[in-house]
């Protein structure tokens, strides 16, 4: 009965306000949207250290409005080397992520086991793992190009992210 009367009520909406109408047009303004975007429109902070792609670094963290992307972000970032126990701590997430390595050497913390990657190498994040990534070169920092679908998890209000201790 109650599905009738939201039936009725959406017949009684001007076209514009109908839920399916709203939908193609989102569609529109998505697929109008850039297909190639220029690094040297890519977001920085951190000084420098993060190029955000798909978003802006601040939180919450979902795709800019002018990126035809909703489902996942991306963005490039220096891996630095170990400076200390409390960065080896690492943190997890319920979200998966992957890196690939843009250039130099290091190794991740996955659940306290260590594994080593290279330029060329991908790294698989998954859910819920206790992880921290280093560069091995103390003069120079490591680059990964991270994909992740944290939009769609907290669009499904899993939004379990924190550092461990």
């Amino acid at each position: 009965m109650e599905f009738i009367r939201e039936k009725e009520a959406e017949k009684e909406l001007p076209r514009e306000q109908q839920p399916w109408f709203r939908m193609r047009e989102e569609l529109r303004k998505t697929r109008a949207l850039p297909r190639v975007i220029k690094a040297k429109d890519f977001y920085r902070a951190h000084g420098g250290k993060v190029q955000a792609i798909t978003h802006r670094v601040d939180w919450p963290a979902w795709p800019d409005e002018g990126v035809p992307l909703k489902s996942f972000l991306a963005w490039t970032m220096e891996i630095e080397p170990l400076k200390g126990d409390l960065q080896l701590r690492g943190h997890g997430h319920q979200n998966e992520a992957v890196f690939y390595i843009l250039e130099g050497k290091g190794y991740e913390v996955h659940d306290q086991v260590k594994y080593p990657w290279e330029a060329g190498d991908v790294v698989i994040v998954h859910s819920g793992c206790v992880h921290a990534h280093f560069s091995s070169d103390p003069a120079k920092p490591a680059r990964a190009l991270v994909i992740n679908p944290k939009p769609m998890y907290m669009h499904l209000n899993l939004k379990e992210q924190q550092s461990r201790s």
